[in-house]
C-alpha cells in the first residue's frame, strides 16, 4: 500500500483503492473516465475534498477525504494517469 499522508492507495493491476485515515476507501477501476473532486470547508478539516466516481449503470460514488493538500491531489493524479489512464478533474 502507498501512502501518501493523510490517503492511502492500494495498486492492482485493474484498480486502485484510495482510502483515508479513517478507513473511508473507493476503488477507481480503469473503465472509470467521470472522475472528479470537489474542495469543501469543514471547521476541523479545512483542506477536505468529494471524491465522486459517476458510473452510469450504478450512480454516482461518492468519498470524502479530510486533510488533502494539493501535493496529496497531484500525487493521486499521478498515479491514477500511469496505471488507470484516468486524468482526475475539479467537478463543474
Amino acid at each position: 500500500m502507498l501512502s501518501f499522508s493523510p490517503i492511502y492507495f492500494r495498486v492492482y493491476s485493474n484498480y486502485i483503492e484510495i482510502k483515508d485515515k479513517k478507513g473511508n476507501n473507493i476503488i477507481v477501476t480503469k473503465g472509470d473516465f467521470n472522475i472528479c473532486y470537489n474542495y469543501i470547508s469543514r471547521a476541523f478539516s479545512p483542506f477536505s475534498i468529494i471524491f465522486t466516481i459517476n458510473r452510469p449503470d450504478e450512480g454516482n460514488h461518492k468519498i470524502e477525504l479530510r486533510n488533502i493538500g494539493q501535493e496529496d491531489i497531484k500525487k493521486l493524479n499521478k498515479i491514477l494517469s500511469e496505471n488507470l489512464g484516468i486524468t482526475l478533474q475539479l467537478c463543474d
